[in-house]
């Protein structure tokens, strides 16, 4: 089935769509008439994201790989925001775009080295186990967030969306045919990779800092904490409890009431053909590439220069000893 065969409550072409500025050169990999189109405009997919990563983060090979070979920690919100650039390319953009942050992506992953602690076998990010791992964990969260918080998807369009997200699964090196394609087969899986998930310590770095333990000392901080216990609350009991998170039904119950009332909200105050047009824009505006390349590549420069101070630091000492 294509990617863009008819769905209910999309159109074959949202109001404001031929106004965008600067206009994608086509309707991408995805099109107007695409499950994903209308469920990646909803700000609940956010939260879906937020619990992604912390799916993706209970596996020790994945988790590890990131510790070691990705400039997260350093700088977390860069790449948050590369992630949400790739994220909207590849959604919104045209056709070259969305390939062409493929192809980017996968060269980035073919240079992510990093060391089995257990085995001592070196390996890179581009294995298929890792990226299917990562890769099925961002649409079974974000339905678990529409199905909280909307839109509201049938059960056909559910499948529609794991369907079509086949595509971005070959954008990012996997075999298309090698990802589940149903909800039902996406839910197996993800209960398939229950046994060998696992916290470590670096996966309570990366917690830390997408779920941080401090006060809040504002509205503005209260309301950042509530959505990103929100995002926790997301995933199933096995892994909310793998990160410490012992919820009883009051404390998530109240949870539910306050996120649901901003969220639900939200969605409200957002509708597909309002918002579509700025993704389009957004995402023509600020295409996975070089701009990402060149950030990536000065970030791994100053590591490097900080390491090399480091080292010459401590030789000078070790000498004047």
């Amino acid at each position: 089935m294509p990617a863009n065969a008819g769905v209910a409550g999309t159109s074959a072409r949202p109001k404001g769509l031929e106004e965008v500025a600067p206009a994608p050169a086509d309707d991408g990999l995805f099109g107007p008439e695409s499950v994903t189109w209308r469920v990646m405009a909803s700000p609940a997919v956010s939260l879906g994201t937020v619990a992604a990563v912390l799916a993706q983060m209970l596996h020790p090979r994945v988790v590890r790989l990131i510790a070691q070979a990705s400039t997260f920690e350093r700088n977390p919100e860069l790449r948050g925001r590369l992630t949400a650039e790739y994220g909207l390319t590849v959604t919104y953009g045209d056709t070259r775009s969305a390939e062409r942050a493929g192809e980017t992506l996968r060269a980035l992953h073919s240079r992510m080295k990093a060391v089995d602690i257990e085995t001592g076998q070196p390996y890179t990010a581009d294995e298929p186990d890792l990226l299917r791992w990562v890769h099925c964990t961002i649409p079974w969260t974000t339905l678990r967030a529409c199905d909280r918080w909307g839109p509201a998807l049938t059960a056909a369009e559910k499948d529609r969306y794991v369907c079509e997200q086949r595509i971005a699964a070959r954008l990012v090196g996997l075999d298309p045919d090698s990802v589940p394609a149903t909800v039902a087969e996406l839910d197996a899986y993800i209960d398939s990779m229950m046994p060998r998930l696992a916290y470590t310590a670096e996966a309570g770095r990366i917690r830390a800092i997408m779920v941080p333990h401090k006060v809040p000392r504002g509205g503005k901080e209260l309301l950042s904490r509530v959505m990103n216990l929100a995002a926790v609350d997301l995933l199933p009991e096995e892994m909310r409890h793998l990160y410490g998170y012992w919820w009883g039904p009051v404390q998530r119950g109240l949870l539910g009431a306050v996120s649901n009332r901003f969220l639900r909200d939200a969605v409200k105050k957002t509708p597909y053909e309002r918002v579509l047009p700025d993704l389009r824009s957004y995402a023509s505006a600020h295409a996975f590439g070089a701009k990402a390349l060149k950030i990536n590549a000065e970030l791994r420069r100053n590591a490097q220069a900080a390491t090399a101070i480091v080292a010459s630091g401590e030789g000078a000492n070790g000498q004047d000893a």
